[in-house]
This record gives structure tokens, C-alpha cells and sequence, in this order.
């Protein structure tokens, strides 16, 4: 869409030279340090380690659990609270 002449050319010039290059995917992750990257090791646990891992993981998510709902509940309580009063 190529206009010959006047303001419409002016106008298609701007455009071409405003036009934004597509970003370089392959560039992109060539430019990654390792700060941003993650290393896997071929380390070896036991399953008396992993059953340990386990439980300590599923101890941390049970206070995660009953922080979230002690605060939701409190946060319910005085909502209420300053509703109705």
C-alpha cells in the first residue's frame, strides 16, 4: 500500500522508518548468564532422605495452610465486624 505523493507518502515513510525489529529468540538465550540458569545434578538420595524431605516439606506446607487461614478467618471476623457496626 504504496501512495505516490503527498501526506500519504510522508505518512508510509514515518511508519517504515518507526517500524520495531521483532525480537531474536536465539539471541536472546545466547545473552543468558548463569545467575539465570539452573544446573542439574545427578546426586543420588536415599529413601530414608526423601522420606525425610518429605515430611519436612509436607510440615512447612502445613503452616503455610494455617497461616493463610488463620489470616482469611481474622480478615473475615473484622470485615463483619465493620460491616454490621
Amino acid at each position: 500500500m504504496s501512495f505516490g505523493f503527498g501526506p500519504a507518502s510522508e505518512m508510509n515513510k514515518t511508519v517504515q522508518r518507526l517500524k520495531r525489529s521483532k525480537p531474536d529468540t536465539f539471541k536472546k538465550l545466547g545473552q543468558l548468564n548463569n545467575q539465570n540458569n539452573y544446573t542439574i545434578t545427578d546426586k543420588k538420595a536415599t529413601k530414608k532422605q526423601l522420606s525425610k524431605i518429605r515430611e519436612k516439606i509436607k510440615k512447612e506446607n502445613n503452616k503455610a495452610l494455617l497461616k493463610k487461614a488463620l489470616f482469611f478467618t481474622l480478615f473475615l471476623v473484622l470485615f463483619i465486624y465493620f460491616i454490621y457496626f
